[in-house]
């Protein structure tokens, strides 16, 4: 079996050898480039243009402004599963909605000539009052019809019958997905048909929104992506410059190449938006939960009316309680939409939750462990619906014993290293497991080697690996036999690489289509006279390392490879459908859950916090890959340590501009900040799921920064409301 092994990243030799193209790497015949220019203004309308002095500068083929830009159609948002992630038309008329939007586009035939040109348009604006942060507009926060409310039981009288009443209100600043790789994308004109060469999360929303935007078909419009140098929920819509890289091609009549630049990726896609998040929480003496009352404020964008399903719903309850509240709210402000970022619910409500959990745990004199374990949920909360399968107690366990948990001492500041105050915190962590429908193509060849093609992506977090390893178990041969091509709009249709479906929906898709061929060629052996099968049942035969042969009798038998030769069959191939129950659907509550324990050393007198030990434990089914999987853990558990400790988008308030537009303001942990990482799976049989796989990505982070804040509140008896912890906030 290849599933459940290490297996190694087949495309890591390539990535760490500099033979991985990523899109802004790849040349192309006649190649020109595009740089955007930027509104200087957040909100307000462009009075004029002069665009002279760049026209005259050297190089430059066209300039394209909404007075001169092709005409475009709008295209819908994800509210109504479209795939825009900004709603707003792109050079079509002369409103500015947000700074660093961009007004023009300079196309020059060297990426510095288009730079230097950029530089010379000057753009005049009649400004209109700008909302920087919802903190101006609390008194207009309004609910969308795209975010229900989610009530269940009584909230009051739960409330009533609380012997403990803990309330806290936190605050989570604006934070920004910061890829390594930033956006790039290539466009090329060929008559009426399309080809973009795109860093994206999802090949097949890019080619549903340019076709929209450009009015044509789906068919003449290819989008590819072969690697992508992170994305983490800011490349999975369609954004400007996709639109913008297009429009160029088809003004100059040339492949054009648009990258923007470290400090427009602030407004290049969405963040992650600002939000208050109050809960209070009613419960018995022993710690029983009575009532969870529970609501959040959120920013959206100036235009957006409709905040989108993918930053609005509200976070999940994990405890049983037998009466919830919870309340999405919404402020809009002149940025940029907000978009997911990795954990894009829970990653940010648990904060509050498991905030307030701990308080819950001091007033009623538990360990803040017990108390969760008295709280735990034998069914989904808020449905009454069975979990699919639910390791959270082993979680729970193991977590605690390699952590060392019951070493703790409950009393805030008691526990130290020399001057330094040592705090342990943990949370609670879970996810839905979900996934979407897809189609695979699994090819055999008559050399035994098997190709399997999807149009999914390799985000980074091992697709190209886990697809040959279920390949090879489906097919029946080694997984080094077995060859990926994915992320190819030509392909197969599958979905964007979010929200922790990739690993769910390859394993279900794969797995059909290596069925399916496998079936088909046993089919042709056992009909074949000159085959050694000839006349068995299908059933009966089953396949190893690429021999088919009896079950009962390991002797007869012959290769694919010898049965395909005989035949004179270059391949056989067949195509694999994953049809799976809409997202929360069903008779089952499909989750993956996990707990993560974290230990901070804290400088009294510096206020500065180190997390200097963790421990995660994660239960999602069938583990795929074990190597690539704590890759994603220690990637997702650094991410949380940047939400919880370093990182903000400032937001300057008089401009509504993003004043830390690049790394040298926005601090994004980096190894010194980041301790051994010891994680752990628990698995689970789960027949709800395809093979039982349940993704993982979300989960990495979700958790994460609860833990250090409760950590810190215990190191420090400093209970810090608004995320980033920095030293200000300890010692003020």
């Amino acid at each position: 079996m290849s599933v459940g092994q290490p297996v190694v990243r087949v495309e890591g030799r390539r990535k760490v050898t500099g033979q991985a193209r990523y899109t802004a790497d790849i040349a192309e015949d006649g190649l020109v480039h595009a740089v955007s220019v930027g509104a200087s203004v957040a909100s307000g309308r462009i009075t004029a243009m002069d665009t002279s002095a760049a026209h005259d500068a050297g190089g430059v083929l066209a300039i394209v402004t909404h007075h001169n830009a092709p005409r475009t159609h709008p295209v819908p948002g994800r509210e109504v599963s479209g795939p825009a992630g900004d709603t707003i038309p792109i050079l079509q008329d002369d409103r500015v909605y947000y700074a660093e939007q961009p007004v023009a586009v300079v196309v020059a035939h060297t990426l510095e000539q288009a730079r230097y040109a950029a530089s010379l348009v000057r753009v005049s604006y009649a400004l209109e009052p700008a909302v920087a942060t919802m903190y101006q507009r609390l008194g207009e926060a309004f609910e969308s019809r795209y975010a229900r409310p989610v009530v269940v039981g009584d909230v009051d009288s739960g409330f009533a019958q609380a012997d403990v009443v803990v309330e806290t209100t936190c605050h989570l600043q604006m934070q920004h997905q910061h890829p390594m790789e930033l956006i790039a994308m290539t466009a090329h004109w060929s008559g009426d048909e399309l080809t973009v060469r795109a860093s994206t999360q999802s090949v097949g929303v890019l080619r549903a929104g340019i076709a929209i935007a450009f009015g044509l078909r789906p068919e003449q419009v290819r989008v590819t992506s072969e690697f992508l140098g992170g994305g983490f929920g800011g490349k999975a819509s369609l954004w400007w410059p996709t639109i913008t890289a297009t429009m160029a091609a088809r003004v100059t009549g040339r492949p054009v190449r648009l990258v923007v630049s470290r400090a427009q990726m602030v407004a290049a896609s969405g963040h992650r938006a600002r939000s208050q998040q109050r809960v209070r929480l009613g419960a018995r003496r022993d710690g029983r939960l009575t009532a969870i009352d529970y609501d959040t404020i959120t920013e959206t964008s100036a235009w957006y009316d409709t905040p989108p399903p993918s930053i609005t719903s509200i976070t999940p309850i994990p405890y049983r309680s037998p009466a919830i509240r919870a309340i999405p709210r919404f402020v809009k402000v002149n940025t940029q939409s907000p978009t997911p970022m990795r954990s894009p619910h829970e990653g940010q409500g648990l904060v509050a939750i498991e905030s307030a959990m701990d308080e819950l745990a001091e007033r009623t004199g538990l360990d803040p462990l017990e108390l969760r374990r008295r709280n735990y949920a034998d069914r989904e909360p808020w449905t009454g619906k069975p979990w699919s399968s639910n390791g959270l107690l082993e979680c729970y366990d193991l977590g605690a014993r390699r952590f060392g948990w019951s070493r703790r001492d409950p009393k805030p500041r008691s526990m130290r290293q020399g001057g330094l105050l040592i705090g342990w915190g943990m949370s609670t962590a879970f996810r839905l497991a979900e996934s979407r429908p897809a189609s695979a193509r699994a090819v055999l060849h008559a050399d035994g080697t098997v190709l399997v093609q999807m149009g999914t992506q390799d985000i980074g977090t091992g697709t190209y690996t886990i697809i040959g390893q279920v390949a090879a178990d489906a097919v029946g041969v080694t997984v080094d036999r077995v060859t990926a091509e994915i992320a190819d709009t030509d392909l197969p249709p599958a979905p964007p690489s979010i929200g922790s479906f990739t690993a769910q929906t390859v394993s279900g898709t794969v797995t059909n289509a290596g069925n399916a061929l496998r079936d088909k060629v046993i089919n042709v052996a056992v009909a074949d006279e000159q085959s050694p099968l000839y006349g068995a049942a299908p059933e009966q035969v089953i396949v190893h390392n690429g021999r088919m042969r009896l079950r009962d009798d390991p002797a007869r038998g012959e290769t694919y490879a010898e049965l395909l030769r005989r035949n004179g069959l270059p391949a056989v191939d067949a195509i694999g459908q994953h049809n799976p129950p809409g997202i929360g659907e069903g008779t089952h509550g499909r989750y993956a859950f996990g707990v993560d324990f974290a230990e901070v050393r804290v400088d009294p007198s510096l206020g500065t916090v180190r997390v200097t030990r963790y421990v995660k434990v994660i239960e999602a089914g069938k583990i795929i890959n074990p190597r690539t999987t704590r890759s994603q853990v220690i990637g997702g558990v650094t991410f949380g340590i940047g939400q919880a400790l370093t990182e903000v988008s400032e937001m300057d308030t008089q401009h509504a501009r993003i004043a830390n537009a690049s790394f040298w303001g926005y601090h994004v942990p980096v190894n010194a900040d980041v301790p051994a990482i010891d994680a752990q799976f628990v698995e689970v049989d789960d027949p709800h799921v395809p093979q039982g796989v349940k993704g993982l990505g979300e989960l990495c982070t979700i958790g994460a920064a609860p833990a250090i804040v409760n950590a810190v509140a215990h190191a420090t008896g400093i209970r810090v409301r608004e995320l980033p912890i920095t030293a200000d906030k300890l010692l003020g």
